[in-house]
């Protein structure tokens, strides 16, 4: 069990309790990337619809800076006709009181753009971790990160503190390729980390076996070794929730292939990267990442008891995932969250 942020108060609804919403703002990383409105847009304006039905804000969006700095350095029309599109979205985003923060997959620098079909195939994966980069291009890309998401604050007319970070492909390990870049620019938090899983392949590198017991703590070096008085920078972990077993395992399973085959499937139209012959990958067999993509109705009760047992919560979702029921879905474990307790949205409040 997650131990719980220590915070005893309650408020006008009942305890409160930390709900981070976060979303990697990307498209497909394989052969074939999807279309910008399909894995991009469509889906987030959707989540936007339901934000303001249910009044909330500090949604976190890390988003692919490395996709959009590709955009923008095409001469392609269809290209920069997305660029403006997006661009246009996480300005909303950020006037609607939600966050927009840097996410960088390297492996764009081998992207190969169709223009027949407006589409990017990233199969070549060299470059998928950070650490595979030379120091100048890890710094560029940092950097440019940095200006788009200013840019966009610019254009929105709204300052805040772009001091929030998570890895591409969860690889933040080894922390020291990034320390040097969180220090140059003032990052602070880390959202990369979920305990238990791990892949131990180094194209694809990541190893969260051994976390602290904690939602958020401090660290220096290590992004999974707690450094408690003086820790420079803070890790949010992304939550767990115990997977299904039994009858209700083999029911969801049916549930899920009823809603493939009724068309009940994500919104985003392309492929993730292949990952042939890997063997590094361990994930914690009882337990999964707490997300939009993964909450059905069949499930939904196990979202609804963990927020009752724990009072933080943080969700990691993609919009590309998506499917319409998933959001039908979301609707209403938000609308019964804010019914039931007083929500602590905004990441800067949970840090005490």
């Amino acid at each position: 069990m997650e131990q719980k942020v220590n915070d005893n108060s309650s408020g006008s609804l009942g305890s409160k309790k930390y709900l981070l919403l976060t979303f990697d703002y990307e498209l497909f990383l394989g052969t074939n990337s999807g279309s910008a409105e399909k894995c991009m847009i469509e889906p987030t304006r959707l989540l936007l619809e339901i934000f303001k039905k249910t009044k909330l804000k500090h949604a976190l969006f890390f988003v692919d800076t490395t996709y959009l700095q590709k955009l923008i350095e095409s001469k392609n029309e269809t290209s920069q006709a997305d660029l403006k599109t997006i661009r246009e979205q996480l300005i909303y985003l950020i006037k609607e009181g939600h966050y927009v923060f840097p996410h960088i997959h390297p492996h764009w620098k081998d992207a190969v753009f169709n223009e027949k079909t407006n589409r990017w195939n990233l199969e070549n994966a060299r470059f998928y971790r950070f650490h595979f980069l030379e120091e100048t291009e890890r710094s560029q890309l940092f950097q440019n990160s940095i200006n788009i998401i200013k840019d966009l604050q610019k254009e929105a007319g709204i300052a805040y503190s772009i001091d929030s970070y998570r890895a591409g492909g969860w690889c933040i390990q080894p922390f020291s390729d990034f320390k040097p870049y969180f220090e140059k620019h003032d990052i602070k938090h880390d959202f990369s980390v979920l305990k238990g899983h791990s892949n131990l392949n180094e194209r694809n590198f990541y190893n969260f076996t051994s976390v602290p017991p904690k939602s958020i703590y401090k660290f220096t070096d290590e992004v999974v070794v707690e450094v408690k008085e003086d820790g420079r920078f803070y890790e949010f972990v992304i939550s767990s929730i115990k997977k299904s077993s039994g009858m209700q395992k083999i029911i969801e399973r049916i549930f899920n292939k009823y809603l493939w085959l009724t068309e009940n499937k994500s919104m985003g139209d392309g492929y993730s990267i292949s990952k042939p012959g890997e063997k590094g990958e361990v994930n914690d067999s009882k337990m999964e990442m707490a997300s939009l993509e993964l909450m059905t109705a069949m499930n939904l009760n196990k979202y609804y008891r963990f927020l009752k047992d724990e009072n933080y919560l943080q969700i990691i979702s993609h919009p590309k995932m998506l499917s319409k029921h998933n959001l039908k879905i979301f609707q209403r474990f938000l609308k019964s969250a804010t019914d039931k307790y007083e929500l602590i949205t905004d990441y800067k409040l949970m840090l005490n």
